[in-house]
C-alpha cells in the first residue's frame, strides 16, 4: 500500500523527494525490471543496482520491511517502487534477530490500470504470495 499512497502523493505534487531520477534513469529501471526481478534480490541488490531511491519508506532498520520508490520530477511519470520484506525471527531467545540479514525484494510495482497489474514478483514474492 505504500506505493499506492506514495503515487498518489506523487501525482498531487506532496511527495518529497529525496532524489529524482532523469526520464533515461526511470525508463531503464522500467526495461529492465521484470528480467531482473526474475531473481530474488536483497535491499543492497537494488541500492547497487539502481541507486538511492527518491524516497524511502520503512527506516534504516534491517529488521523491518521497506519500499523503495524511484521518480522523475514529472508528476504523471509512474513511481517504480520495489517492496522488500523482513522481520523479526519467531524464536523467542532470537527476538533482536532478523529473519533475514538484510530486507528481501518481493515485487516491484509499476502503476498498472487494477492495482494487481502492475506487479511483478522475484521468486520469493510467489512463494510467499502462494502460501499466505
Amino acid at each position: 500500500m505504500a506505493s499506492v499512497y506514495a503515487e498518489i502523493a506523487h501525482r498531487q505534487g506532496w511527495l518529497r523527494l529525496d532524489r529524482t531520477l532523469t526520464s533515461g534513469e526511470h525508463d531503464e529501471i522500467r526495461r529492465v525490471s521484470e528480467i531482473w526481478c526474475r531473481e530474488d534480490r536483497l535491499l543492497s541488490d537494488v541500492v547497487t543496482a539502481f541507486g538511492p531511491p527518491s524516497v524511502l519508506f520503512g527506516g534504516n532498520n534491517p529488521n523491518y520491511p521497506k519500499t523503495l520508490p524511484y521518480a522523475t520530477d514529472q508528476r504523471d511519470d509512474t513511481l517504480l517502487c520495489f517492496h522488500l520484506w523482513n522481520s523479526f525471527a519467531p524464536e523467542p531467545d532470537q527476538s533482536s534477530a532478523s529473519v533475514h540479514a538484510e530486507p528481501v525484494l518481493w515485487a516491484f510495482r509499476n502503476g498498472g490500470a487494477l492495482f494487481t497489474d502492475g506487479f511483478i514478483f522475484t521468486r520469493e514474492g510467489s512463494a510467499r504470495r502462494r502460501a499466505s
